[in-house]
């Protein structure tokens, strides 16, 4: 069912498929972590919440993602927010983003990586593992194609995928440089991770502390900032 949702900690509004294409937590807490600035792209956008909830720190937001449905809704989001010459949205496949956006024109980009965002597995541990790798592998590469020479980049994905994760952002030459885990509360392992990388920066790079999502059993302090505030 389509529905008409605040986006949290603006003055916009969302359109959300309950089924298919309602964001996630993790969403909105990369849109906390990250600064963006000037113009700025979400690879994979799905619902567009992170260009609505970022697009008051930005000068322009492109959203890519190869999902028509997705595409259409986000469409009628911006058009019900009054953001028509601010967002532009494509549907269009990440790894051909050189038919879109020139080399070396863009300030920032951010992705949640589409394959892990909504849960989905196979029960090939070896494929899966390989397939994940593969889809990151082009969604780092059209980021690098699209950043300005120390433009900024940043991810949420699987903690677990960390190794994977840094080895293909140095391979494209985006160098991470802050780095947070995403933690259920203060004793548990880390669930995802969120890194703000770039563009030929000289190496090294710090971690920020746990981002909590509960405390005591109930939301964390860090959560309820991200619904106060971007």
């Amino acid at each position: 069912m389509i529905k008409l949702d605040y986006v949290p900690a603006t003055n916009y509004k969302i359109y959300q498929d309950d089924l298919n294409f309602k964001y996630t937590t993790d969403s909105l807490i990369l849109s906390s972590f990250a600064k963006p600035k000037g113009v700025c792209i979400d690879l994979g956008c799905g619902s567009g919440i992170l260009s609505l909830r970022m697009i008051d720190k930005s000068e322009k937001f492109i959203n890519i993602d190869a999902n028509e449905e997705a595409i259409s809704l986000l469409n009628k989001s911006v058009e019900i927010n009054g953001l028509e010459n601010k967002i532009q949205n494509y549907i269009w496949d990440v790894g051909a983003i050189d038919e879109i956006v020139e080399r070396n024109s863009i300030d920032t980009v951010l992705t949640n990586p589409p394959y892990y965002k909504d849960g989905l597995r196979v029960d090939n541990e070896r494929y899966d593992k390989a397939r994940y790798s593969e889809n990151l592998e082009i969604f780092v590469e059209a980021a690098s194609y699209a950043l300005k020479d120390l433009g900024r980049f940043y991810m949420v994905i699987s903690a677990g995928r960390m190794i994977d994760a840094f080895e293909i952002l140095v391979s494209k030459r985006i160098e991470p440089k802050r780095i947070r885990f995403v933690k259920k509360n203060a004793y548990s392992l880390p669930k995802l991770i969120l890194i703000e990388g770039v563009k030929y920066a000289k190496r090294g790079f710090f971690f920020e502390r746990d981002f909590l999502l509960t405390e005591s059993d109930d939301m964390s302090e860090d959560l309820r900032e991200v619904y106060r505030s971007v």
